[in-house]
C-alpha cells in the first residue's frame, strides 16, 4: 500500500516506520500492523513522536491503559506536546480518572485551541 512505500527502499528506518504507524492509527486501519510498526520504530530510536504514535494505536485499540503510558513517556521527552497531552486525557477519561483527564484536556487546549477537533477527525472524541 501506499502508506508502506517509504518502507520499501527504507525498512528499517525508525521515522518511515512511525510514518506508517501514525498514518494507520488515524485511519484506524490495519492496527495489528500499526502497533507492530510502532514497536520496530521505537525500538530503532525512541522519540516522543514513535510514542505519541504508539499511544494512539493503543487508544485506538481500546487499550487505556497502554495508551496512558506511551503518552506518559512521550510526555517525559516533550511536555507540551498537545496530541499526547490530549490522547491522554481521553485514554484517562476512559479508565474513569475524571480529574486527570480534566487536566490533560485542559493543558492541551491551551497549547492548541483545534486540538478536539482534529482529534474528532482522528475517532478520539469524548
Amino acid at each position: 500500500p501506499l502508506i508502506d512505500k517509504e518502507l520499501v527502499k527504507n525498512p528499517g528506518d525508525w521515522m518511515a516506520l512511525n510514518n506508517a504507524c501514525w498514518t494507520r492509527a488515524t485511519l484506524k486501519l490495519d492496527l495489528d500492523t500499526a502497533l507492530a510498526q510502532c514497536d520496530k520504530s521505537v525500538t530503532a530510536k525512541r522519540s516522543p513522536a514513535n510514542l505519541d504514535s504508539r499511544g494512539l494505536v493503543h487508544f485506538q485499540r481500546g487499550e487505556w491503559a497502554a495508551a496512558v503510558k506511551d503518552m506518559d513517556d512521550a510526555l517525559s521527552l516533550a511536555p507540551k506536546q498537545a496530541g499526547s497531552l490530549y490522547v491522554r486525557g481521553m485514554a484517562r477519561k476512559r479508565l474513569g480518572d475524571a480529574a486527570g483527564a480534566k487536566a490533560d484536556l485542559a493543558a492541551a487546549t491551551a497549547i492548541s485551541k483545534l486540538i478536539g477537533e482534529t482529534y474528532a477527525n482522528y475517532g478520539v472524541a469524548p
